[in-house]
């Protein structure tokens, strides 16, 4: 059964967070009139894309924006770098939505009634992405002039209660499967909402160069599902390694002390704000999620958190943002009067700028499958924009049987009947959202190097690699080993203690990430045929290796890489 979330309204004011953000339905038109009055020529820009009568069949858009009316004037400059892209742009404010389908039930069911109208009925070709601006609380009521944006109340076979899904406003014919593109700005105010829009357009067009590009920060809880556990372990390694290209660069935070990426239980928290700050591509988190927070690391009868809402502000990336995937319970549970830890790391002024995660309770099998699809069509497939790689992976959880699903299927199969796998996948399509502009383009590296080296090496010998046409600007040229390998000492950690037991915790977490056996970093002056020499160390493991090439610097990033085998 569907329902639609209720949204907040001015009696909600004085009862919670979200509510006091954006003051009284009085006060948000208010606050909007003064941005307005200040930002006149933004506000008319903003009106240059806006739809003037959503019924006529003479509408066309690519890119559709539905806002209150108290958002309209902030969303100008994202609204005119997608039409600087070269979409067709359409902003459609709620209430004029629900003036033209007054038989529609108020709320979601109008918004999705409309966009299904422009879907069919406007010309040619069909909207792509859809971006709904504002945030809601189911607790609250909804009126059509409000500053908020009312979503689906759905239920499933996973969770007691309804989750909040906008996986219906993507659903064109009524099969479950997103046929565009959808993402949600939660914005409380028209301040948030320009603070988000800024960082994605600064993502866009002014993220640093660099292999950041190229970096894939991945943490994980223990998921204490007893021998489960090392099954579901094993097979991340082969999703990986089945999956996730040899051009990008995976790190690992494990909350698992048997595991050589567990790091110093007291400090994992920092830990993983570090990775955060290192700048990368996308960051993964996969284990249990709360509304505020990720799980916690049990160590010796204590437990230390992952990370909660509490340390978003310490998140500073220097522009080199990631798109976040949270593949956990409730981490997006966007619904609620207080913000879920997803929203606050989008409303972050330095955190990510977009993250993908569940309303409600989810399930490991459901999150299996979206983990291996987020890596395939992600780190693979390479999609332009967030929204067409998320719309591949939705449709993949009911779509897509490769042997890496099969084996999924298999495994899990052993423990739960077919029909109830089936309704899982299809809660999922429902469960997990997108905060963020569907239509952002990712910053993967622009272009390909191509990877001269030998096919074969042995360990103690020098090899000589060319990277033919190399851009001018840095050049890096590694040897490494695939990423779900380790090549270096891990150490025995059951007898020690104190400050040997930390010492070599860090040792063996820095050991087990780090895949790189030799390393060449050179200046290109100008563009040409670049040659590196790598020393492979004596006491290489023979296996299979990558010579990888990353360019950067004057020109769009490139990278490139080529197998070789150690004998």
């Amino acid at each position: 059964m569907i329902r639609y979330r209720m949204q907040r309204g001015p009696d909600m004011a004085a009862n919670n967070r979200k509510a006091t953000n954006i003051g009284t339905r009085t006060g948000a038109f208010a606050m909007a009139a003064i941005l307005v009055f200040a930002l006149a020529g933004t506000a008319r820009a903003a009106q240059s894309h806006a739809v003037a009568n959503p019924l006529s069949t003479q509408n066309g858009a690519d890119y559709l924006v539905i806002a209150p009316p108290a958002f309209e004037a902030a969303l100008a400059p994202l609204l005119d770098k997608r039409a600087a892209d070269g979409l067709r742009t359409a902003l459609v404010t709620t209430g004029s939505i629900h003036s033209a389908f007054p038989h529609s039930a108020t709320g979601a069911h109008a918004i999705r009634d409309f966009v299904r109208y422009a879907y069919f009925q406007w010309q040619a070709p069909r909207p792509r992405y859809l971006l709904l601006i504002g945030d809601t609380v189911a607790t609250a009521p909804y009126a059509p002039g409000d500053p908020s944006m009312p979503t689906f109340l759905v239920n499933t076979s996973i969770a007691e209660s309804p989750t909040a899904s906008d996986n219906h406003y993507a659903d064109m014919d009524s099969d479950g499967l997103p046929d565009l593109a959808v993402g949600r700005l939660p914005a409380d105010s028209p301040q948030e909402l320009s603070v988000m829009i800024q960082k994605i357009l600064d993502y866009e067009t002014a993220a640093p160069s660099g292999p950041w590009r190229r970096r894939v920060n991945m943490f994980a809880s223990e998921g204490h599902f007893g021998a489960v556990d090392d099954m579901l372990e094993d097979m991340f390694k082969k999703l990986v390694r089945n999956n996730v290209s040899p051009n990008f660069d995976l790190t690992m935070t494990y909350a698992n002390p048997a595991m050589p990426y567990f790091f110093i239980p007291d400090r994992f928290g920092e830990k993983v704000i570090e990775r955060f700050n290192e700048g990368s591509l996308f960051m993964v988190y996969i284990g249990h999620g709360h509304h505020s927070r990720f799980d916690t690391v049990r160590w010796n009868g204590k437990k230390y958190p992952i990370m909660d809402s509490g340390k978003v502000p310490e998140i500073d990336s220097g522009g080199r943002s990631p798109i976040v995937f949270i593949i956990a319970c409730l981490t997006g549970d966007f619904d609620m009067p207080e913000d879920s830890i997803g929203e606050e790391l989008l409303k972050s002024k330095t955190g990510p700028v977009g993250v993908f995660a569940s309303s409600e309770i989810s399930h490991p099998y459901s999150n299996s499958i979206l983990a291996k699809d987020i890596a395939f069509f992600f780190l693979r497939e390479n999609p332009e924009t967030v929204g067409e790689g998320l719309v591949r992976v939705k449709r993949a959880l009911i779509k897509r049987f490769d042997e890496d699903r099969r084996s999924i299927d298999r495994l899990t199969g052993l423990m739960l009947p077919k029909k109830e796998l089936d309704a899982q996948n299809r809660d999922h399509l429902y469960l997990y959202n997108y905060f963020g502009d569907p239509a952002m383009r990712i910053a993967y590296a622009g272009g390909a190097l191509a990877v001269q080296a030998p096919e074969k090496a042995k360990a103690g010998e020098r090899i000589s690699v060319t990277v033919p046409q190399a851009p001018q600007g840095s050049l890096r040229v590694t040897l490494e080993c695939p990423a779900t390998e380790i090549i270096h000492p891990i150490a025995d950690i059951e007898n020690l203690d104190g400050e040997s037991l930390e010492k070599a915790i860090a040792a063996n977490y820095a050991n087990a990430n780090g895949k790189i056996a030799a390393v060449a970093d050179q200046h290109q002056t100008g563009a040409g045929d670049a040659t590196a020499a790598l020393d492979i160390p004596d006491n290489l493991p023979p296996g299979q290796y990558f010579i990888k090439a990353y360019a950067w610097g004057a020109q769009t990033d490139r990278m490139g890489f080529a197998p070789i085998t150690i004998e």
